[in-house]
């Protein structure tokens, strides 16, 4: 009878040897230091650029506090002394007449107080008209003429200052609040730098 470990055919398996387990520990680590390398770089970049816009939106806010306080103040500022200057002017009566005369094309020394029929001096007769209208009427719509034209100017050159001075402070109040933040980014960026470190 034939020995069947003689006659077994023989296959061609070679054995791999085993892998050694500090090299697959080493294999391990290094990736998983790559993992956390591609991760947290991203991390980073996103933690910075939300970092710097978080400080601009800061200073954003406060330069529209601080302007947006100033023209607030400026316009109440602006009423109230349009308010105090339309109840207390009143034109110059010699105005009033120069724009009379003007107006009709006749010599102002024409219209000053006094008699023309000899009367005493200093009252204005009350039957003295230009073209069929009391000349005091006249007086009075130029005098309210000149008011109204004296307060549009005073509006508008208030505006044109307060439009010119609220440019400059909102200019002003980005500069104060970058100079304000620019403690406290200092110390963001330090703890940062600390906390990669330590990392």
């Amino acid at each position: 009878m034939t020995d069947t470990a003689d006659t077994a055919p023989d296959l061609g398996l070679v054995m791999a040897p085993a892998p050694d387990p500090a090299a697959l520990e080493n294999d391990a680590s290094t990736t998983k230091e790559a993992s956390l390398g591609e991760v947290n770089a991203p991390t980073t970049a996103r933690a910075k650029k939300r970092a710097g816009r978080k400080g601009l939106t800061i200073r954003l806010k406060l330069t529209l506090w601080y302007g947006g306080l100033f023209l607030l103040a400026g316009i109440l500022l602006i009423a109230v002394n349009f308010f105090m200057v339309r109840n207390s002017l009143t034109p110059a009566p010699e105005k009033a007449r120069a724009a009379v005369a003007q107006r009709f094309g006749i010599p102002p020394e024409d219209l000053e107080f006094g008699s023309p029929l000899g009367g005493p001096p200093g009252e204005m007769q009350h039957f003295v008209t230009i073209n069929g209208i009391p000349l005091p009427r006249l007086l009075n719509e130029a005098q309210q003429e000149l008011k109204s034209e004296a307060l549009r100017q005073l509006w508008e050159r208030s505006l044109l200052a307060l439009a010119i001075m609220t440019v400059i402070t909102f200019g002003l109040a980005w500069l104060l609040a970058g100079r304000m933040l620019k403690p406290l980014h200092a110390i963001t960026s330090t703890a940062q730098s600390e906390g990669h470190a330590t990392n």
